[in-house]
């Protein structure tokens, strides 16, 4: 009887782990799957979400991407046409997870300047960013007085503004607006040609008053610049 029960505690004791690992492997399964289930939520992601701002004469380069890559490639141009590659990052080899980048361009005209980033996979194929414009120093200095603007209320949907851009058209825009502590707000703006000035239809959120540093893209382009955000009266 003792022989017999020593039996089935050994037996029980071989087979539990071997019952763990089949419920491991079919949790690993199901985890697949789910990474199954998101692959093309990455593959919509290996696009370059791409900015790049000038903060005095230098130019920050901050892109948002998946996938693996081998290199990222940046390109400077002074007309849109003709590229520079002027800055190289390795990227990850084995990593699908969305990441974000950032490097500085130290070495910059005092010309307005057209970035973007250049994707490099393992297969060889090229997937490149959206351009994104950058004015010339000269122009952006141009508006420092506007900078030291303080905005008491915050920006609402309906709120007017007034936006001071060195080379942007006239025309409804999408704005990303990053503060000093590193944190975005987005807000839609339709341009208003009969007072000339510009009224928020969408936003992500209440913008509080300060300062921002904000990309404006539109259909055509992406231009930046530093910037007080300013109320009409």
């Amino acid at each position: 009887m003792i022989r017999t029960f020593l039996f089935f505690v050994l037996l029980i004791a071989i087979i539990s782990p071997l019952d763990s690992y089949a419920n491991f492997e079919g949790e690993e399964d199901k985890v697949d799957a789910a990474d199954d289930g998101n692959s093309g939520m990455y593959r919509d992601l290996e696009a370059i979400d791409f900015q790049a701002h000038r903060i005095g004469d230098v130019v920050e380069l901050k892109w948002i991407t998946s996938g693996i890559v081998e290199d990222f490639l940046i390109e400077r141009s002074l007309d849109g046409d003709d590229w520079l590659e002027v800055l190289s990052m390795k990227g990850p080899l084995s990593s699908s997870y969305v990441i974000e980048y950032m490097d500085f361009d130290f070495e910059v005209p005092s010309a307005k300047l057209f970035y973007r980033v250049k994707k490099k996979k393992q297969t060889g194929d090229l997937q490149y960013s959206k351009t994104s414009f950058v004015p010339s120093f000269n122009d952006l200095s141009m508006f420092d007085e506007r900078l030291i603007k303080t905005i008491t209320d915050p920006i609402r949907k309906g709120s007017r503004i007034n936006l001071y851009f060195a080379n942007s058209e006239k025309e409804s825009l999408l704005l990303i607006l990053r503060d000093g502590c590193g944190v975005d707000y987005y807000a839609k703006v339709k341009y208003l040609p009969e007072s000339d000035i510009y009224e928020v239809v969408d936003i992500s959120g209440d913008i509080p008053s300060g300062q921002y540093l904000i990309t404006s893209s539109s259909k055509k382009s992406v231009y930046s610049s530093q910037l007080t955000i300013e109320f009409s009266r």
